[in-house]
């Protein structure tokens, strides 16, 4: 499903105290919800640009409590603060090149 707390495709999880982030690949998102499934929020939309995904894969925490994520398809490392905050991308491509922003 596409609501909050509903997932189309979901890939990697990460699960930080009662705390859990699901990569929502399908819904272009990222969900945070209590270990117990319970929603508490979600980050992105389908896109390319800040704040945005396309087939998010992977998510962490730091030990600073920034969200790593992995986009797939944009073919970047999205940090997002635990307000959803855009911080920085990591960008690269199928040919190898990488870069910060």
């Amino acid at each position: 499903g596409s609501g909050d707390g509903q997932f189309n495709s979901p890939h990697g999880l990460f699960i930080k105290g009662d705390v859990m982030y699901v990569a929502d690949h399908g819904n272009h998102r990222i969900q945070k919800l209590t270990t117990g499934g319970q929603f508490m929020q979600k980050f992105g939309q389908h896109g390319s640009s800040q704040g945005q995904f396309d087939g998010p894969v992977s998510v962490i925490v730091d030990q600073r409590d920034r969200l790593m994520v992995s986009d797939f398809y944009n073919h970047r490392v999205v940090i997002l603060d635990q307000a959803g905050t855009w911080l920085l991308t990591i960008n690269g491509n199928v040919s190898g090149s990488h870069g910060f922003q």
